[in-house]
This record gives structure tokens, sequence and C-alpha cells, in this order.
């Protein structure tokens, strides 16, 4: 018996081509196609759309999610220096150099995390507290 006969069959073979992902994950696949053949859309909207880390895949939304980690080494600018963790400061530096070079090294060149890990490496790069001017 090579595998199951009849109307089980038929929906078991439809389940195998269809993959294992529900319908709405199946969407972004679905507007690229799309987007590939509107011929009303501008060229360079559709280059964007349908790049291979463009807006309708994880290697967009990743990196624009991790601008979060830039806004916090901003707003801890304002915090005094003996409430900033050195150890974790230095690791976040760290790993945005680290991320940095990755992003350049990969394909295709994703310049959204790189721009990030640039960002989050200098934000909460661990600078010497400087006395204040006198009044």
């Amino acid at each position: 018996m090579s595998g199951p006969s009849g109307a089980a069959g038929a929906a078991a073979s439809a389940a195998a081509k269809k993959g294992f992902l529900p319908d709405a994950l199946r969407i972004p696949t679905k507007l690229k196609s799309y987007a590939e053949r509107a011929e009303w859309l501008p060229a360079g909207a559709k280059r964007v759309i349908t790049h291979p880390a463009g807006p309708l895949t994880i290697h967009f939304w990743a990196p624009t999610m991790k601008w979060g980690l830039v806004v916090a080494g901003i707003a801890d600018l304002k915090r005094p220096a003996e409430n900033i963790s050195l150890p974790q400061t230095c690791a976040l530096s760290a790993t945005g150099l680290i991320w940095s070079r990755y992003a350049t090294q990969i394909t295709p060149v994703n310049y959204n995390l790189l721009s990030v890990n640039v960002f989050v490496a200098l934000t909460v790069c661990p600078t010497p507290t400087l006395p204040s001017p006198p009044p």
C-alpha cells in the first residue's frame, strides 16, 4: 500500500503541495508576485517591494524593530552614570559592531541591518563621564 487513496489521498496531496504554512503567512509572497506584475506601480517602488531584504521579508522587519535599542540607548544618555551597566553597554556595543560587519558580508547586503547596528554600537558605546562645567 503506497498511501491513502480517494478523497483523503487528494487532501493529503494538496496539503503536501501547499506546505505547512497557513494562508495568512503566504500573504507576503502573494503581495510580492502582485507587485512584480503591477504595471501601475512606479519602478522604484517595485524595486523596493520586491527586493530580497524588502518590506515583505523578515530581513526588513527585524532590523526595523531593533531601532528600539537605539532609542533606549539615547534615553540612557540622560541617566546618571552610576545607573548604567558597563557590561551591558559593552555587550551591546560589541554586538553592534559584529552585526555591522555581518550585514556587509551577506547577500544581498542589508543596509537597514547595517545602519541600525552602527547606531546601536555608537549610542551605547561607553564614554568617559566628563565633569560638568562650573556655574
